[in-house]
């Protein structure tokens, strides 16, 4: 009796918790009903078929694990029919089973529920249709945190630094509910989780300017953790796949900032006279500057002497890089890096990239780094976006050194696919995006004022060392026997040979350095809209004509050393005379456009036919090509 009385009280003190809550409601469950919804029900293809009910005001989807034609599908069941393909019928009628064993278990779910053996909601529903029974009751609280981290403890086919990962993915998600208890792991939903992304967005600090972390990095938390409950909690059936699937959370998306900067050649000299305080600061010094003039990662930087190769008068460095694997094997371009490879005996000193980071700013500062930089910094939360002017030392990072490696590069007129051999580069939409000097006009004055000015401050190169001239001059004596040549010892012999055969480009096979350089200077021009004179902006229709002039006149003079050429192009092998072909086809497609002649055209034809550059395919193929650009002139 006092049993009874106990819980008769329990039961009062129920109802008054209810009433007071205005939480008090009349279900009456046998008289809810089931209907079957398709996902695309206006479909061609077969389509998945769902059991839907509402209870409690809130709707239930439960996946019947089958598929229906859509034109086959009458109210609550498929059709079965002796007028249907076979197979078809037949894949029906096990849908039409499904349907019939899902009803079957809703109504005895109903007289479970009924009868007071089981409590009416989501979790006991979906339970009770997938297993036809009535789910264990969850004796404790539930802390999905920390089932999710045990599942990962226990995970034999993770590494422990990829536990370490997941387990902090899990923790952000248990530091956003802060003690928020979940009562049932419905409600792991599409709701639960856009509120968790908003925290991770406030809450998550990271590498941009502003503290925050970027996009990649939040997407990546959100991605690992919904990857962990699929992984865990559908696989052992703790939630269902149908459940699982109804979570969907839209990646968060930002603008990129393109903020970083390359520095010019005056620059790197200041850097590079510049004496450091320290040792320490000397070394990262250098090793940026390395960085600067190989092209490489600062990640990378420290492999670039293990395996040096001397040959022929020039140094190659051979290595891996870290992050995409590709493979390096190029000389040494400028004459500051090999200088500094030299002075540590061809052993780099270690420094890590944060040490690097916090210390060159101020190196650069030191060394007399001046001017601003105005920057943009986008935001998830696009109010806050900004733009800020900040002290051009201040944006010397690691991420420097490549963008003035490939700026530098493109300056002296190289093209993309050749810097990417440096580089490691596959795609020219990744190189262009290192390349500053394609950014307005800045970096191209400042470096034509150089070459005007102060040429004694542009970055030597190593092949600035040859004098070509002689060379020249030597193989016109001996262009085919070298090795027979008794002027030259064996390593001269050796040497000529290379830069005889490697070295060469097609304005050295002409002699047109005059050729190309005017070329590109008109293109340039031709691409600008003008320039302020007196307050007016004025063309460059003047200039342009007196460089088309120029390169008329030159295209009828005569080629000393085409013979030589000659020799030098049955010499090369297959991958440089394509390189050179496709340098050519580039040169005579901008004599179109800038408006150089026909007849001043096919003499530069003519003369890449005559020294063996082009055979008939592709004497054939480019006069086609010049034929088609030059009709299109003539049109517009």
């Amino acid at each position: 009796m006092a049993h009874f009385e106990t819980s008769n009280n329990d039961s009062i003190k129920k109802t008054e918790t209810m009433v007071s809550n205005n939480e008090t409601k009349q279900w009456f469950v046998q008289e809810i009903t089931p209907y079957y919804n398709l996902v695309k029900p206006k479909g061609t293809k077969p389509t998945m078929v769902y059991f839907i009910v509402r209870i409690k005001s809130e709707q239930v989807r439960i996946s019947t694990g089958y598929k229906v034609y859509p034109n086959q599908w009458e109210k609550n069941k498929a059709k079965v029919s002796k007028l249907l393909p076979k197979l078809e019928s037949d894949n029906n009628m096990i849908l039409n089973n499904q349907i019939k064993i899902y009803n079957q278990r809703f109504d005895e779910y109903k007289y479970l529920v009924n009868c007071g053996q089981i409590e009416m909601n989501k979790d006991t529903l979906r339970h009770y249709i997938y297993k036809g029974q009535i789910m264990k009751k969850i004796k404790k609280a539930l802390n999905i945190p920390q089932t999710l981290k045990n599942y990962i403890y226990n995970d034999i086919s993770f590494t422990d630094a990829t536990k370490e990962n997941r387990v902090r993915e899990v923790e952000k998600f248990e530091s956003f509910l802060n003690g928020r208890v979940l009562n049932s792991y419905s409600e792991l939903n599409t709701k639960l989780f856009r509120e968790f992304q908003e925290w991770l967005i406030e809450n998550v600090e990271g590498k941009n300017e502003d503290g925050t972390a970027s996009p990649a990095t939040l997407n990546k938390i959100v991605s690992n953790l919904l990857g962990s409950i699929n992984k865990y909690l559908v696989a052992n059936e703790i939630i269902s796949k149908s459940q699982f699937i109804d979570i969907v959370v839209t990646p968060i998306r930002q603008t990129k900032n393109d903020n970083k900067i390359a520095l010019t050649e005056d620059e790197i000299y200041l850097l590079h006279n510049y004496q450091c305080e320290t040792e320490k600061d000397t070394q990262i010094r250098d090793l940026f500057l390395l960085e600067c003039t190989t092209g490489q990662r600062f990640s990378d930087v420290n492999k670039v002497t293990n395996n040096i190769i001397h040959k022929d008068g020039r140094t190659y460095i051979n290595l891996v890089q870290d992050k995409n694997k590709a493979p390096i094997q190029v000389d040494i371009l400028f004459e500051m890096a090999l200088e500094i490879v030299q002075k540590y005996d061809y052993k780099l000193p270690n420094i890590s990239n944060k040490l690097l980071n916090e210390r060159i700013k101020i190196i650069a500062q030191k060394a007399g780094i001046k001017g601003s930089e105005e920057l943009f910094f986008d935001h998830i939360d696009k109010s806050k976006a900004r733009t800020i002017t900040r002290e051009r030392y201040e944006c010397v990072c690691s991420h420097t050194g490549r963008n003035t490696f490939v700026t530098m590069l493109s300056l002296r007129g190289w093209h993309y696919n050749e810097i990417g051999r440096y580089t490691g580069h596959k795609k020219i939409e990744t190189i262009q995006h290192y390349d500053k000097s394609k950014v307005g006009t800045k970096y191209r004055v400042m470096f034509e004022a150089l070459q005007k000015e102060r040429p004694e401050l542009l970055l030597k190169l190593v092949t600035d060392k040859v004098d070509k001239e002689k060379l020249s001059k030597e193989i016109t004596k001996e262009p085919l026997n070298l090795s027979t040549n008794p002027l030259l010892n064996d390593n001269e012999k050796k040497e000529l040979e290379y830069y005889a055969i490697d070295s060469i480009t097609f304005d050295t096979l002409l002699d047109t350095q005059f050729f190309a350089s005017k070329i590109n200077k008109a293109t340039e021009l031709k691409s600008q809209v003008g320039h302020l004179k007196d307050g007016k902006l004025c063309s460059y229709d003047n200039e342009i004509t007196s460089l088309i002039s120029q390169i008329e006149k030159f295209s009828q003079s005569s080629t000393s050393d085409s013979d030589v050429a000659k020799q030098y192009v049955k010499q090369l092998s297959v991958w440089k005379l394509s390189d050179l072909h496709d340098s050519f086809k580039e040169m005579i497609i901008k004599c179109v456009k800038i408006g150089i002649s026909k007849d001043a055209i096919m003499q530069f034809i003519n003369k890449a036919v005559e020294i063996g550059l082009l055979d008939k395919e592709r004497f054939t193929n480019i006069k086609e090509i010049t034929t088609v650009l030059l009709d299109k002139r003539n049109k517009d």
